[in-house]
């Protein structure tokens, strides 16, 4: 059966010499993993329109044996050109969606976590490369995950965040590097 939705790419990789395996964060499938077959072909239909960071709108085959469903067809909505212009925009949306990653469950409709991913790569470039981005990105999804700060506000926690390194203790290696490069700091509780 064909499915259909609207999502962000938030990783692309190798399958075979010629396919992709596409993962999304979908508004109405939650983390959803397609292949791509043939796409890393010249003449490919996906030719140009699978990269990391771009809105399209999608349609699945829905296997029945495996997690990987074959990807039929895609219409792109935005490649968010402008997040490609600084490095640090980039490390800052490889951060954020390394989180959605970790905290999402597959195949399960989260349309809050993709609305707050979508709005914080859309506004990324429109501001200076800044820590208080990503603060605000963590905070919200906190808050959203129902782990937000007791006896204090989004808001207030916000503001207390800003400016101050916090422990990346709980996160993976891979996640608590990409938080280093995003903040632009350096963490003295680092996983070795």
């Amino acid at each position: 059966m064909e499915e259909r939705d609207s999502g962000i790419i938030i990783r692309v990789r190798p399958l075979t010499e010629t396919s992709l395996i596409v993962q999304w964060l979908g508004h109405d499938h939650g983390l959803i993993s397609t292949v791509a077959k043939g796409a890393r072909k010249p003449k490919s239909t996906f030719a140009g329109k699978l990269d990391l960071y771009y809105f399209a709108d999608f349609t699945f085959q829905r296997s029945s044996r495996s997690e990987l469903h074959p990807l039929r067809e895609m219409q792109l909505i935005s490649t968010n050109e402008k997040l490609r212009r600084d490095l640090m925009w980039l490390n800052q949306a490889a951060y954020a969606s390394a989180l959605i990653e970790q905290t999402a469950e597959r195949e399960t409709p989260v349309p809050e976590q993709y609305e707050l991913l979508k709005d914080f790569l859309e506004r990324l470039p429109d501001s200076p490369a800044a820590a208080s981005m990503v603060i605000t990105f963590e905070a919200d999804l906190l808050e959203m995950l129902g782990f937000g700060l007791e006896g204090t506000d989004t808001m207030n926690a916000k503001q207390a965040f800003k400016g101050r390194h916090l422990d990346c203790v709980d996160l993976s290696a891979r996640t608590c590097a990409l938080r280093i490069k995003a903040l632009g700091t350096e963490s003295s509780n680092q996983r070795s």
